[in-house]
């Protein structure tokens, strides 16, 4: 960030990120092992996994809070803040009515992608055009088994509804061309 006019803000952006799971990361294998000295517990955990089910588990309403914060303080951590990409997450963020931090990180990251809202992404991880579906319902997609092994946790309370054709409220809520159309006409008319 300091090369002047070669400046790259996202990659700055990915490095800061990084930097800030792995952190994040520590300190969580820190609160880990204070813990597991307070209980005299010899059990063998993988604090990774244990972080990565805490991203992973929704709150009573199915958002994703804890890892909405954690995206939300890795922002407001980002050192340059007279950077482009800096203000443009900021105002995201703080418009009305925002997207989730993890779009907005995608979109600062991975740059904005117009119109691909029926790409399969991993249930996990998000990852496009996983290889995997879930053998029992069919229409949870994951990469890998390792994928669907960290969110079967979560998806293991949906699997029996989406296996007997109940559609989640997600997929439910989601207008279809048809309506949208309909939509538009009636805008037009009126």
């Amino acid at each position: 960030m300091k090369r002047g006019a070669e400046t790259n803000e996202t990659m700055a952006f990915k490095f800061h990120y990084l930097a800030y799971i792995i952190d994040e990361l520590i300190k969580f294998k820190q609160r880990q092992s204070n813990a597991k000295k307070e209980k005299a517990d010899d059990k063998k955990v993988d604090v990774i996994e244990l972080f990565i089910r805490n991203l992973l588990k929704p709150g009573k309403d199915g958002y994703l809070e804890y890892m909405d914060a954690f995206i939300k303080e890795s922002i407001r951590e980002f050192p340059y803040r007279e950077s482009t990409l800096f203000r443009q997450m900021v105002t995201s963020l703080t418009g009305k009515d925002p997207p989730s931090a993890l779009s907005i990180i995608n979109a600062a990251i991975n740059g904005q992608k117009g119109f691909i809202d029926n790409v399969s992404v991993c249930s996990t991880c998000g990852e496009e055009k996983p290889a995997k579906k879930c053998s029992k319902c069919k229409a949870v997609q994951y990469c890998d088994r390792n994928c669907q092994r960290l969110h079967w946790h979560w998806h293991k309370k949906a699997c029996q509804r989406l296996s007997q054709g109940v559609e989640p409220t997600e997929v439910a809520c989601k207008p279809d061309a048809a309506d949208i159309s309909a939509d538009i006409q009636n805008l037009l008319v009126n």
